[in-house]
């Protein structure tokens, strides 16, 4: 695994490079930006994943890899940013017992899929294609960048008649202009790079705030966030349910960002949430 160059090396390449070349600097600063870390697998994960059926879904000219347990109502769920399928096997496991068919799938270029580079964009394209191919889809359910994902591919016609958000982002803005802080990019070359991202990703960045996509939803959703999450902010997760018009908001402490995903109360509100939609 190549080890990233020290942080003062990247802001003195940036500034010299970004002063007299800014597009060259901003084909950098998105390579970067958009290149997920690459976590090794764990081995209770990969043998629950491997209890799965294995399959494969193309989405945007890759092919993802995609894992399947069970019958009954589908429930789909989409890990975060350097995340990966086998993330989430406790909620996966718990919703299997309970009845339903439940999917897992890598995002693009995460664990076992393909590709280089990966966005939110991308990480809702992949969540519709897989509901395309394994639907039709009861529920979603997301944590963090998958949470977003969750509200972007609804918003762009995934149906389904439950969604949960687990420590969702309300604002991927937030984390570029972060991103550039932490480099100190240039101006310029934070505007080409926003430029290069929405050209690339066909869209504009003031479309992913997930409060905005919010306001129009009728598909009832559960969000849970944790006080002390220090990746993804509370008052994200408090945001987006109040945008939400039927949003229930659960807030839990001492979990963090990772743990929510572990938490047997949290498995068991969102096994419950889940189940009040089949007969809803």
């Amino acid at each position: 695994m190549k080890t990233a160059p020290p942080l003062w090396v990247l802001r003195t390449a940036f500034r010299t490079v970004g002063s007299v070349a800014p597009g060259v600097a901003a084909r950098w600063a998105e390579t970067i930006f958009c290149s997920p870390p690459r976590h090794e697998a764990r081995p209770a994960e990969e043998a629950f994943l491997a209890t799965g059926r294995r399959l494969t879904v193309r989405s945007q000219e890759q092919d993802l890899a995609v894992w399947a347990w069970g019958q009954g109502p589908v429930v789909i769920l989409a890990h975060g940013w350097g995340g990966r399928a086998g993330r989430l096997t406790a909620l996966a496991g718990g919703l299997m017992q309970n009845g339903f068919r439940v999917v897992l799938f890598d995002a693009p270029a995460h664990g076992a899929s393909m590709g280089r580079l990966a966005s939110l964009p991308q990480f809702a394209r992949a969540l519709r294609d897989v509901g395309d191919t394994l639907g039709p889809v009861h529920g979603l359910v997301g944590h963090s960048l998958g949470g977003a994902a969750v509200s972007l591919a609804m918003r762009h016609g995934l149906a389904t008649r439950r969604a949960v958000l687990l420590a969702p982002p309300a604002d991927v803005f937030l984390f570029t202009h972060a991103f550039a802080e932490h480099l100190r990019l240039p101006p310029q070359v934070r505007r080409v790079m926003r430029e290069n991202l929405e050209s690339r990703l066909q869209i504009r960045l003031e479309e992913l705030h997930v409060p905005t996509l919010a306001r129009s939803m009728t598909t009832p959703a559960l969000i849970v966030h944790d006080v002390d999450d220090p990746d993804v902010p509370y008052g994200h997760g408090a945001e987006i349910a109040r945008a939400w018009p039927a949003a229930e908001l659960v807030t839990t402490r001492g979990l963090g960002h990772r743990s929510i995903l572990r938490d047997p109360e949290v498995v068991r509100r969102t096994i419950e949430f889940l189940r009040a939609g089949i007969d809803a």
